[in-house]
């Protein structure tokens, strides 16, 4: 028998599996485009070069009250790269720092620590500006400034956001299952809202609604309500990113708050949208750093696989997830739902009877379980824990795999998808 060796991200590093050969269908990988030569030059000509909207420096003023809303330790955004371009051209309009407070866009995220934001924004950014994280639970840190349209959303955000005289954001595009992409208008909603905002576009009902999904935003009324309530606060600039699976800036962008956005997704849809000929019976799939922090990000790598309108796992299949999460389970409520229920079924109904902020992780979880299992692998977390949350716990991901052909049988075909989070596979 013969193999194919196959290196998956894990943490800062990698980690090899073997597959037998004649098991294997593929290796999912995105095409990748070719980085930027050098990407501060290419963030500064996107900032000198805004889509649909004046330049920074004609937007802010002597006088101005800054907010720059920028991404938690969770998002691959190079916010180190991209503030200090944001700081010289405010600094060019005379607009001064201690003016200037930056965000951390947290939704329901744990706060960042010093060090972390020192890493996340930059040494020069982190040693100029005032830094806020937000607290989606907080309102003494909130405005409350009316409903979306739509969805009657209500809109608490951020008061630092709320009261800037000029609101700008950082962002990546990456495949998210509700809004269709993350980056634009996200940084606004989930990333400095209240957890009644939170809430109402992270819905379980969403999930059944064709118009909602990885990879849509024609339509979606997830994507239309938030860039209305985006567009309530009034975002004034963006700068966002696509990176390729190496983590590169392939193209950044600048300005309006959905023209910006706009055209980085039809980048990375030419990278990630990635076409499979034959449904697999076990998947591999990497969530890589920064998503496999903890275990309520890590589990994002099934969402690809199962939750689109054609799963690449078959019915009663095996994920296989490799994750440290050394930071643990990363949510005490997604802890406590899969915990308390008799079976993943049992959790998912709990969702829709009882919904709240952050219920949407064990319904996303219990929806893809109900599926396929889910093995994680080189996971620092006790055994107990992974067991307590209807996951299954190996070792290894050579453990996982022999799991799997146990359950499966010996001819069970495989796909590997080593971006399991941004990639998403087209059957």
């Amino acid at each position: 028998m013969s193999f194919k060796v196959i290196s998956l991200p894990y943490g800062k590093s990698t980690i090899k599996v073997k597959i037998p050969k004649e098991n294997l269908i593929g290796v999912i990988e995105p095409y990748d485009l070719p980085p930027v030569k050098d990407p501060v030059e290419a963030v500064k000509k996107a900032v000198s070069h805004p889509i649909s909207s004046p330049h920074l420096s004609e937007i802010a003023k002597l006088g101005d009250k800054v907010a720059i809303v920028v991404t938690d330790i969770t998002r691959r955004c190079p916010d180190n790269i991209i503030m200090p371009v944001i700081l010289s051209e405010l600094k060019r309009a005379g607009v001064r720092t201690e003016d200037i407070t930056a965000v951390i866009a947290l939704g329901i995220h744990r706060p960042m620590t010093q060090e972390e934001i020192r890493a996340k924004i930059g040494e020069e950014a982190f040693r100029q500006v005032k830094v806020v994280n937000h607290n989606c639970l907080d309102k003494s840190q909130m405005v409350y400034i009316g409903t979306t349209r739509r969805l009657k959303t209500p809109i608490w955000i951020n008061k630092i956001v709320a009261d800037a005289d000029v609101t700008i954001t950082t962002g990546v595009v990456e495949a998210h299952i509700f809004a269709g992409y993350s980056g634009g208008r996200k940084s606004i909603v989930p990333g400095v809202s209240g957890e009644e905002a939170i809430a109402a576009v992270h819905r379980p009902e969403w999930l059944d609604d064709p118009r909602v999904g990885t990879g849509i935003i024609k339509g979606n009324p997830v994507h239309e309500d938030m860039v209305e309530l985006a567009r309530s606060v009034g975002v004034d600039f963006i700068v966002n990113v696509v990176l390729n699976s190496e983590d590169k800036i392939v193209q950044a962008t600048a300005g309006n708050l959905i023209a910006a956005h706009e055209k980085l997704i039809a980048t990375y849809d030419k990278m990630y949208k990635v076409k499979i000929h034959e449904q697999a019976d076990i998947v591999i799939s990497s969530p890589a750093y920064p998503k496999d922090i903890n275990l309520y990000q890590a589990t994002r790598a099934a969402n690809n696989i199962v939750l689109v309108p054609n799963p690449s796992v078959k019915k009663g299949g095996v994920i296989i997830i490799p994750a440290p999460c050394q930071e643990g389970v990363g949510d005490e409520l997604f802890y406590e739902w899969m915990k308390t229920a008799r079976t993943p079924l049992e959790a998912l109904e709990r969702t829709k009877r009882e919904y709240k902020t952050g219920a949407h992780k064990p319904c996303l979880v219990s929806k893809i379980l109900c599926h396929a299992e889910i093995i994680m692998a080189n996971s620092v977390l006790p055994d107990r824990i992974i067991r307590e949350m209807h996951l299954t716990p190996a070792k290894t991901v050579d453990e996982a795999l022999e799991m799997a052909f146990e359950k499966l049988g010996r001819n069970a075909r495989i796909l590997v998808s080593p971006h399991g989070v941004s990639t998403i596979p087209i059957l």
